[in-house]
């Protein structure tokens, strides 16, 4: 490849010491990265696949994305390294494939060969296919196939890969792939010992619920999650169930949860369950509106309120001011619908 620079709109080649050569040399490797996947004829560079495996086992972190570019055409290459007896080879791989999906370059010739290494026995290889399809699906690959292994990986031993497992799904469905099939393992992760997962699997609801997806089946394990301990979770439970109210599911069972939110120690879990109650205002039926007032009505009653009442905080004055939001725009509804 002979590499060129411009100078005053004239293309000339690059001297060979000059000091712009790594420049134009990265500049090259930028330009081949956002190439599609060319046809292969299936042959292999045993030399090239022999230097990426060394590159694999021997190379620092540090330096390892920048000598180990996926480039068109090298899809047999990766998929030698992806099926390695060498778990860091394998391991590396993934990674390198993640990387490049980054960087928005083609990938999809190797989605099937990263959905067989969401089962690798070695679980850092499973993370790194699960990170690199999350990467595909964002730049819209299609990995309808990888779908229900993805799923099963929010039973996985190791913690980060059920973790990141929620975020492939979230990604999935934020590019408009149907993942209702995953929404009871979804509704069940929403339970799991790690924050990371809960918070994500609630992420992953509402991206679903956003993109039209009719999430109903989890509602009662995200009523549940809105007393989950960690407050990211709370509070990612309440968006997803503002997304779902928005696109009028019904969400009458979450009431209660969402109004004693409004007390809530930590302010975004208030604020979202405050604009979940609003959604369910704007955009469900007039029984459920009422049921939610009254629900509303009764949280005033409650200790929680009382003793806020009796202190005369800040807090007080907040609550008073969402409770506000929320009747009004019952109100509001119910005289246009009037």
């Amino acid at each position: 490849m002979t590499l060129k620079q411009k100078t005053g709109g004239v293309e000339k080649p690059v001297k060979a010491g000059s000091p712009w050569k790594k420049f134009y040399q990265n500049l090259e490797v930028m330009k081949m990265q956002k190439c599609e996947v060319v046809p292969s004829d299936g042959k292999i560079d045993a030399v090239k696949l022999e230097r990426y495996r060394k590159i694999c086992r021997e190379s620092d972190i540090d330096d390892f994305f920048s000598l180990l570019v996926f480039l068109p055409g090298e899809a047999p290459i990766f998929k030698k390294l992806l099926e390695d007896p060498d778990s860091l080879v394998r391991r590396r791989g993934a990674a390198a494939l993640a990387s490049a999906a980054g960087k928005k370059t083609n990938i999809s010739a190797l989605v099937p060969d990263l959905t067989k290494a969401l089962i690798d026995p070695e679980e850092h290889v499973r993370l790194n296919a699960t990170w690199a399809l999350k990467e595909a699906a964002l730049i819209r690959i299609p990995i309808y196939t990888a779908l229900e292994a993805l799923t099963n990986g929010l039973f996985d031993p190791f913690y980060k890969v059920r973790s990141e497992t929620t975020h492939a799904l979230g990604a999935a469905a934020i590019e408009g792939i149907d993942i209702s099939a995953a929404l009871p393992a979804l509704a069940l992760a929403l339970s799991d010992t790690s924050d990371f997962v809960a918070s994500g699997a609630a992420q992953a609801l509402r991206h679903s619920a956003k993109n039209g997806i009719d999430i109903t089946i989890a509602v009662p394990a995200l009523v549940k999650a809105m007393s989950y301990t960690n407050a990211d979770v709370r509070s990612n439970a309440a968006l997803a169930l503002e997304s779902a109210a928005e696109k009028g599911t019904q969400i009458s069972a979450a009431f209660p949860a969402l109004a004693n939110a409004l007390s809530d120690e930590d302010w975004s879990v208030r604020s979202s369950s405050t604009d979940a109650l609003v959604k369910a205002a704007e955009n469900l039926d007039h029984d459920a509106r009422m049921s939610m007032t009254k629900t509303v009505m009764r949280f005033m009653e409650s200790p929680a309120f009382k003793l806020e009442v009796e202190q005369n905080t800040m807090l007080f004055e907040e609550m008073i001011g969402n409770m506000h939001r929320i009747i009004g725009k019952v109100q509001e509804v119910e005289e246009k619908a009037a």
